[in-house]
């Protein structure tokens, strides 16, 4: 898991020029980013993956990570496949047969070794990251206190009263966050 935004592109957001709370900023940048990561079911760092996969005997078969950058192997059963066996569509590795789409083979175990991953995080899932840090920022002591959605509740001694509701995710960032969402 790496992190999905910059601590200078935090600063620049929260409009600072100082490195008083960086330590701070980077902490939350660290939390921040292995939640949303949690939360989308997916890593967003290049990393080298290797799955077993039973195959159901469909034309495609999904692996867990993406987007797949590159396959490094397929071996079907005891086959090591050739490049030119399968196509990549997304998670997707799509079995063919002389360049026609076939299946593979049913019950047998697949072993993929590919890189998945992002080179850079998009910037949709960055901006998310600097909106919920600067959040968590504001809510810490050196943020200055705590900060939540204003709520106006019924009371009837005095006929309303103010709470603060405090929302784990913004709801911009949850709202990109579901955009990414694997599961």
């Amino acid at each position: 898991m790496g992190d999905l935004t910059h601590i200078d592109s935090v600063k620049s957001y929260l409009n600072k020029d100082n490195d008083t709370h960086d330590a701070l900023l980077s902490m939350l940048i660290a939390g921040v980013s292995a939640r949303m990561e949690m939360f989308m079911g997916r890593i967003f760092e290049e990393m080298e993956h290797t799955e077993n996969i039973e195959s159901p005997g469909y034309p495609a078969l999904v692996v867990d990570n993406g987007p797949i950058i590159r396959v490094i192997s397929v071996v079907e059963g005891a086959t090591t496949l050739a490049s030119d066996d399968y196509r990549i569509e997304g998670r997707s590795l799509v079995r063919l047969s002389g360049g026609v789409m076939t299946t593979w083979g049913q019950g047998v175990t697949v072993v993929v070794k590919y890189e998945a991953g992002y080179e850079d995080v998009p910037a949709d899932i960055d901006l998310a990251c600097v909106m919920q840090v600067t959040r968590e920022f504001g809510m810490s002591t050196a943020g200055s206190g705590v900060l939540g959605v204003l709520r106006v509740a019924a009371n009837q001694d005095t006929g309303e009263s103010y709470t603060y509701e405090m929302r784990s995710w913004l709801r911009e960032v949850e709202q990109t966050m579901k955009a990414y969402r694997v599961f």
